[in-house]
C-alpha cells in the first residue's frame, strides 16, 4: 500500500514538474519574442524614421495584429460570443472620425487636402506634421492603448495555457506551441514599440513598455497556478481580450494616422500586412492545432 502511494506521489510530482517546465518554456518564448520584435523597431535610426515608413509599418502591423486576434480565437476554441464581443467592440470605434490636426498656420497655410499643392510643398507639409508635438502626443496615447490591450491579451493567454496544461495533461513532443507563441508575440511586441518609439524617441522607454506588457504572460500563468480558474472564467477572459484587441486595432489605425498620408495607402498596407501574416502564420496555425490536439489526449 505504501509503495502504491509513493508511486502516485512520485508521478504527481513528475507531472507537476513537467507542467512547470513547459509553462516556463512557453512564457520565456513569448516574452523573449516580444522583446525581439520590439528590437526590430527601435534599431531603426531616428533619422531614418520617415513619415512614409512610419505609416507603412503601422498599417502592416495593424493587419498582422488582426490575424493574431483571429488565430487566438480560433486556436483557443472560444465560443461564438467572443467573435461578437470582438466585432462589437471594434465597431463602436468605426463611427469615430480620425483625430486630425488643426490646419497648419503660417504664411502659406498649406493643407494636405489641397489639390494644388506641389510635390515639394507636400513633402514640406508631411515633415512639419511628422515633427509636430500633437502628432507625437497622439502616438504616445495610441501606444499606451496598445500596451494595455496586449498586456490583457498576454494575461488571458497565460491563464489559458497553464490551465490547459494542468487539466489536459499530455506529453508535448512538437515545437508547434513555441513557434506559434514566438510568431504572435514578435508581432505584438513590434506593435507596442512602434508608436511609443515614434512618440517619445526614447529606446529605453519603449523597451520598458514592451517588457511590462510581455510580463503579463508569465503573470497569468502564475495566477492560474494558484487560483485554478474554471472553464467559464477562462472563456470570459479570452472573450474580453479579443474585444480589447479589436478595439486597439481600430483605435490605433485612427488615432495614430497622419493627415498627410492618404487613407487608401494605409488601407492597402493594412490588407497587405493582413495577407502576409495570414500566409506566414498559416503553417504555424496548423502546427498549433496539431499541438493542441496532441495536448487533448488525456491520459
Amino acid at each position: 500500500m505504501a509503495t502504491v502511494r509513493e508511486s502516485v506521489a512520485t508521478a504527481c510530482c513528475t507531472t507537476n514538474a513537467q507542467i512547470v517546465r513547459e509553462s516556463l518554456a512557453i512564457a520565456s518564448c513569448a516574452s523573449l519574442s516580444s522583446i525581439l520584435g520590439a528590437l526590430l523597431v527601435i534599431l531603426i535610426p531616428r533619422s531614418s524614421l520617415k513619415p512614409w515608413l512610419y505609416g507603412l509599418l503601422k498599417s502592416i502591423l495593424a493587419g498582422a495584429v488582426a490575424v493574431v486576434i483571429i488565430c487566438d480565437m480560433g486556436i483557443t476554441e472560444t465560443s461564438l460570443s467572443s467573435w461578437a464581443s470582438g466585432l462589437g467592440s471594434g465597431a463602436t470605434l468605426l463611427f469615430v472620425g480620425p483625430l486630425t490636426l488643426n490646419p497648419p498656420s503660417g504664411p502659406n497655410k498649406m493643407h494636405p487636402r489641397d489639390e494644388n499643392l506641389t510635390k515639394d510643398e507636400l513633402h514640406e507639409l508631411q515633415k512639419r506634421e511628422f515633427d509636430s508635438p500633437d502628432v507625437r502626443k497622439r502616438a504616445i496615447y495610441g501606444g499606451i492603448v496598445v500596451a494595455v490591450a496586449v498586456g490583457l491579451r498576454n494575461l488571458a493567454c497565460g491563464v489559458w495555457f497553464f490551465s490547459f496544461l494542468k487539466w489536459r495533461r499530455a506529453e508535448l513532443e512538437y515545437p508547434s506551441i513555441l513557434i506559434w507563441c514566438a510568431t504572435e508575440s514578435a508581432d505584438l511586441g513590434a506593435a507596442v514599440a512602434l508608436p511609443i518609439y515614434f512618440g517619445t524617441k526614447s529606446r529605453w522607454r519603449t523597451m520598458v513598455a514592451v517588457v511590462v506588457s510581455a510580463a503579463a504572460f508569465p503573470l497569468g500563468q502564475y495566477l492560474a497556478a494558484f487560483t485554478l480558474p474554471s472553464l467559464s472564467f477562462r472563456s470570459r477572459m479570452l472573450e474580453f481580450q479579443a474585444g480589447s484587441m479589436w478595439t486597439m486595432v481600430v483605435y490605433w489605425m485612427q488615432s495614430c494616422s497622419l493627415e498627410t498620408t492618404p487613407w487608401r495607402h494605409c488601407m492597402v498596407a493594412f490588407y497587405a500586412g493582413f495577407v502576409c501574416m495570414l500566409g506566414i502564420g498559416f503553417q504555424q496555425y496548423q502546427w498549433g492545432l496539431i499541438g493542441l490536439q496532441h495536448l487533448k489526449q488525456v491520459f
